[in-house]
């Protein structure tokens, strides 16, 4: 009896499945290339007028633009149907990149203060700290007037 005469399926020989795929594989990338260059590029991209869909309409320039990340206060009045004007969203980001700029500051500062081992107090976010004496955050004595031991 043969494996159709039972009503199995016919069963492939595991052993032929490597010289298949060796075989399968280039003549299967093969023909991807060979679709690919008779396609052409030119489709692929190119705006199409109806669906709006492609890389940009004809004359529309976005090779000098960049992405941002807005504040939250902005995405949520845009989310909310607001309209946000171009100079609100340049201020806002003038705004965080002085914030982000003070906060490296202060953390290039604490680090060299942390080298020279000299000690200082956390301000609290309420207080301006523009306004507090020099030396006013810095804990401990001079570190100069050591004792020697005799």
């Amino acid at each position: 009896m043969t494996a159709n005469e039972t009503g199995q399926l016919p069963t492939q020989d595991a052993a032929l499945i490597p010289p298949l795929l060796f075989f399968a594989i280039p003549v299967f990338m093969i023909s991807i290339r060979v679709r690919n260059y008779l396609k052409g590029s030119s489709g692929a991209n190119t705006y199409d007028p109806k669906t709006g869909l492609g890389k940009g309409a004809p004359g529309f320039t976005t090779a000098g633009t960049r992405k941002v990340a807005l504040p939250a206060h902005l995405v949520a009045r845009i989310k909310s149907g607001e309209d946000v004007s171009a100079e609100e969203v340049t201020e806002a980001l003038e705004l965080e990149e002085e914030r982000l700029r003070r906060e490296a500051q202060d953390a290039l500062e604490a680090e060299q203060r942390a080298k020279k081992g000299i000690k200082t107090m956390k301000v609290p976010e309420n207080v301006d700290s523009s306004w507090l004496p020099a030396g006013s955050t810095i804990v401990g004595g001079s570190g100069g007037a050591r004792r020697r031991k005799k």
